[in-house]
């Protein structure tokens, strides 16, 4: 009889031990999205060092372009976004209606 509990201190050590495991992947997913993409002028030439800046109701994040003209945004708030890019001699180019979801990188 002593087995017996002994077992199924066993199983139930093991469920809840599995149990844990499912809750732990549940606090691991992502509650927030990333943006990225590059800046280029008319020609098509990348713009190095121009502002990116994303704004929605929740939040408002700002950046600066690599030599590339890359840039990225890693922790968005999911949200609909507006994304204007601006840099001194150039125009300043704003794109509303760019939506952010929790885990998804554009």
């Amino acid at each position: 009889m002593h087995n017996k509990r002994s077992l199924r201190q066993v199983v139930v050590a093991i469920m809840l031990f599995a149990a844990f495991l499912v809750q732990g992947t549940w606090a691991l997913a992502g509650t927030t999205g990333g943006l990225s993409g590059q800046v280029t002028g008319a020609k098509g030439a990348p713009v190095a060092g121009a502002t990116v800046k994303v704004s929605s109701p929740s939040e408002i994040v700002s950046t600066t372009t690599d030599a590339t003209g890359h840039f990225v945004f890693l922790t968005l708030a999911p949200d609909t976004y507006t994304v204007t890019a601006s840099k001194a001699g150039f125009n300043t180019v704003s794109y509303p209606g760019v939506s952010v979801f929790a885990d998804q990188n554009l």
